[in-house]
């Protein structure tokens, strides 16, 4: 029995208007589910729908094998936590962490529910150590930064022991280092208590941090779930590839055609024009009579390959392969990331990233060289998206 079912789910404000169309997935028991996509495209909307904060247009949902589609928030079982903390600002940390047991037993608000001796101190305890709150339990929430204020609501859903958490950008509002760590806990949290989740989130290293899979959305609709490295080596269109790729210095696009030469096949582009191996050549043979801008008569097609910034090395010391392709650039700019550093190079034809080794160093407009190999190449429909080949690992 999954934890949670969605079928054909949808939720349309007006006719021109879908926030969510037509979403069907399934999460079995102490999954963590982690929902992405570009900003607009209807996660929000559906993890309300979930909570029953919002009324769907059509489809159903199960919550432990049960229809939920039209049940009241309040009798779901679920805990949620919003981009926004929604806390009650005149009580004290201690107090709104405990708020959804005092929903639970009313009475208990009355009878010094809030003591320190209460019987889920510990509980109490564990999570507000967790979330690094234990030294501000006794201070009114309204006299917390927002980072703490988001903690707080965390540690409520958290405590509320519910059967599905629903988790809407829970750490967005903290500093990298508490970021980082709380993402580590959580997941260890969620594992030991065998809790399932569905998280929302922008961040890519949070998404792959977490999910045990994940789910991409684009313009209301769910394109594609699979576990993270499923996802990032076989994406099913170029929003998936893009997406996964984000964390580790994102990808380069280059739209072009294969040309025919003789007895090879070349891809032709503002750049250059570069040989198309026979392994890929077959792989594509299929999907190239489908494409919509294959043209029969001259044997071109129009395509759009993809490159991972984490596959292109700039004038690397190491010994490139006999078949790279070198790529001279100037430089726009330079970035540092925890996932290492990237150099971005580009012109009036295009803007190439590639990883750069940390003992270099490139100014604006020097000259940089692009490293790179087709067979590490992505093709996708360059008007649908769809992916036609991706490399083998």
């Amino acid at each position: 029995m999954n934890a949670l079912l969605i079928d054909n789910l949808s939720k349309i404000y007006s006719p021109s208007i879908p926030a969510v169309e037509g979403v069907t997935l399934t999460v079995p028991p102490g999954e963590c589910l982690a929902l992405v996509g570009p900003s607009g495209c209807g996660k929000t909307t559906l993890l309300r729908m979930i909570a029953g904060l919002e009324t769907p247009s059509a489809g159903t949902i199960e919550l432990d094998g049960r229809d939920a589609t039209h049940q009241p928030a309040h009798q779901r079982g679920v805990a949620m936590t919003f981009q926004r903390p929604a806390l009650l600002p005149h009580q004290t940390v201690r107090q709104n962490l405990c708020w959804g047991w005092t929903l639970q037993n009313p009475s208990r608000l009355l009878t010094g529910w809030f003591r320190r001796d209460d019987s889920r101190a510990e509980e109490l305890a564990q999570v507000a150590s967790l979330l690094a709150l234990d030294s501000f339990l006794d201070r009114r929430v309204g006299e917390l930064s927002g980072g703490q204020q988001q903690r707080v609501a965390l540690g409520r859903c958290l405590l509320r022991n519910a059967r599905l958490l629903l988790l809407d950008e829970p750490l967005s509002q903290l500093d990298a280092p508490l970021r980082i760590e709380m993402r580590r806990q959580i997941k260890t949290l969620l594992k030991e208590r065998g809790l399932t989740a569905v998280h929302v989130t922008h961040d890519p290293e949070e998404a792959l941090a977490l999910g045990d899979r994940i789910a991409v959305m684009d313009q209301g609709r769910l394109i594609q779930i699979d576990e993270p490295m499923a996802l990032r080596q076989s994406p099913g269109s170029r929003v998936v590839a893009e997406w996964m790729h984000q964390a580790v210095g994102g990808m380069t696009f280059v739209a072009g055609e294969f040309v025919r030469a003789e007895m090879d096949t070349y891809f032709e582009c503002a750049f250059g024009r570069w040989p198309v191996s026979v392994e890929v050549l077959g792989d594509l043979r299929e999907s190239l009579f489908e494409c919509q801008n294959f043209n029969a008569d001259s044997g071109k097609v129009h395509i759009l390959m993809g490159i991972a910034a984490q596959d292109v090395a700039c004038d690397s010391d190491r010994p490139a392969p006999d078949d790279a392709i070198r790529l001279a650039l100037p430089v726009l700019a330079q970035e540092a990331t925890t996932a290492g550093d990237w150099i971005v190079a580009g012109d009036n034809r295009g803007r190439w990233v590639g990883r750069l080794a940390s003992h270099l160093h490139y100014g604006r407009g020097e000259q940089v060289t692009m490293i790179f190999t087709m067979a590490d190449a992505f093709w996708f429909d360059i008007s649908t998206g769809r992916t036609y080949h991706a490399p083998r690992t």
